[in-house]
């Protein structure tokens, strides 16, 4: 059996259970069939061992409440995006400030990376996976949030 075969053979019988996993790539290797004459044969049992576990009603309970709750705020939200986005594009185009506060682009985007350095520098070593190798003092937070709002508005 080829490498490149067995690894494919691997990552398909992943989506098994670990005991069945073993017993499957078992067979396969013993019965010297090459790996890519397997594969529908392995594919057709996932496909099995998924669907039964659709013929219940709780996985479609689930997945229409989670689809209808989620849904129908998140296109709202998508949309009012898309409608602020195409505002603000348009201000950027037509007179080339920022649409609500008059703020030049340059400004925004200085606005904006100090927002971002100061939610990026300023969290604690607990949060954040760079924590322990920052030597900026927990201080900073403030004064790249001072400096953001000094930007916008000065």
């Amino acid at each position: 059996m080829t490498r490149p075969g067995w690894w494919l053979l691997s990552f398909l019988a992943l989506a098994s259970e670990p005991h069945e996993r073993d017993a499957v790539l078992g067979d396969v290797a013993e019965s010297g069939k090459s790996a890519y004459a397997v594969i529908p044969d392995i594919l057709g049992l996932i496909v099995r061992r998924q669907a039964g576990l659709w013929m219940v009603w709780r996985p479609w309970v689930a997945l229409i409440g989670v689809s209808a709750l989620a849904g129908i705020p998140l296109s709202q939200v998508s949309f009012r995006f898309n409608v602020d986005l195409a505002e603000q594009l348009m201000a950027y185009q037509k007179y080339g400030v920022h649409y609500g506060t008059g703020v030049t682009a340059g400004k925004d985007v200085a606005f904006l990376f100090c927002l971002a350095v100061g939610l990026l520098v300023g969290r604690g070593p607990a949060d954040s996976p760079w924590g322990r190798f920052r030597a900026v003092p927990y201080g900073s937070r403030g004064w790249c949030f001072i400096s953001s709002c000094w930007i916008r508005h000065g």
